[in-house]
């Protein structure tokens, strides 16, 4: 959203309705006995699910919907209310949910001011400029993005979505890019090895998935892998409406792990084993993990790009064989922000290494040849 404002980012297992979340929070402000069950469970971090189930009867009273309905809005305002706290908040009227959350601290109090009479009076505090500004930027932003969606959704033909929006209109909206972002955190544990195709799958291919029962191999734990990726936003209306951003983006952040995880494993490699010289071009009946300017070497020295090799930015030359060893996946996160027209999701994942190291061969190569380069002059 800003710096100069706290935006919020509630992690919850619920997805509750807009409209019926919208009703639960008028209800909050005017429900005395509401307001208690909260105040029951302040800075109780752990018990977001005991305050829901507190919460439910309550809202079943006051609310016209099913029992899970219900039960998904309580959860949701439980996460938000131990996460964020007694802050004040500033609801969407649309979607229900906090777009920023201000403090006393973003209070000011203006100078007395006179009266005709020449008495002296007090103001009452004012919100900074600052934040004002930021409110008046965001409700001027949601009426041009609603413009641009109501343009867009005339140039194709309409598909269903969860959303009530074409899945490939949700990026041209805050709201839709928060659906896209929520559905990006909902896939994370399932983006390896099911999103990596070509041959970074090649690789992971020689790894079992799980702890392994064998001793000799190599552990190497609390490792980290970082992906990302970046959309612009300055101009939505000339957006290819084709592009599935959410397909790309989960591909996207996939990629970069594999690449991570790959890179690691040529680096450990290399620091466990002595290198041997090799001379260029090495035999491509094996898997070779090599950098891409000597992929792309091998590639006009062979006249194709060999199946075997994979480039990968930073990874000293590996020959990979089976077996691997084992991976163990961990906790997986993710972030995002909008800063300068950009929309940026970074993603974290946490991994345990079970290598063989029987199985990687560390080489440096000799007598690389320059591929031909061509060059046209023009007086």
């Amino acid at each position: 959203m800003s710096d100069i404002v706290k935006t919020p980012s509630i992690v919850s297992p619920a997805n509750p309705q807009s409209k019926l979340l919208v009703e639960a929070r008028f209800e909050v402000q005017r429900n005395y006995a509401l307001k208690v069950t909260f105040e029951e469970y302040k800075g109780k971090k752990d018990l977001a699910q005991e305050l829901a189930n507190a919460l439910v009867p309550l809202f079943v009273e006051k609310l016209e919907a099913s029992e899970q309905e219900i039960r998904d809005v309580a959860r949701y305002l439980a996460d938000e209310y131990l996460q964020v706290g007694d802050s004040l908040l500033i609801i969407d009227p649309d979607t229900g949910k906090a777009i920023a959350t201000f403090t006393e601290e973003d209070f000011w109090d203006p100078p007395d001011t006179a009266r005709s009479d020449g008495r002296m009076v007090s103001r009452e505090k004012q919100l900074r400029p600052e934040l004002q500004g930021f409110l008046v930027r965001w409700k001027f932003d949601k009426e041009r993005e609603q413009r641009a969606l109501e343009e867009l959704a005339q140039r194709i033909v309409q598909m269903p979505s969860e959303t009530g929006v074409d899945r490939r209109l949700l990026a041209t909206t805050r709201n839709g890019r928060t659906a896209l972002f929520q559905s990006l955190r909902a896939s994370l544990d399932t983006l390896i090895p099911n999103q990596v195709r070509g041959s970074l799958r090649g690789i992971l291919d020689f790894l079992e998935f799980g702890t392994p029962t064998l001793d000799t191999l190599k552990a190497y734990k609390g490792l980290k892998a970082y992906s990302q990726f970046r959309v612009a936003l300055m101009d939505p209306k000339s957006r290819n409406l084709y592009f599935d951003i959410e397909t790309w983006g989960k591909h996207k952040l996939a990629f970069h792990w594999a690449r991570e995880v790959i890179r690691t494993i040529s680096l450990l490699a290399h620091q466990e084993k002595k290198s041997f010289e090799l001379d260029f071009p090495p035999p491509l009946d094996s898997c070779w993990v090599v950098t891409p300017d000597l992929a792309r070497t091998i590639h006009w020295f062979c006249g194709h790009w060999p199946s075997g090799v994979v480039a990968v930015d930073g990874a000293p030359t590996l020959c990979v064989r089976k077996p691997l060893g084992h991976i163990v996946l961990g906790k997986t996160s993710i972030v995002q922000r909008e800063v300068h027209d950009r929309w940026e999701v970074a993603a974290t994942l946490d991994y345990d290494l079970y290598l063989n190291l029987d199985a990687l061969e560390p080489y440096t190569f000799t007598s690389v040849p320059i591929p031909e380069v061509k060059a046209e002059v023009v007086r």
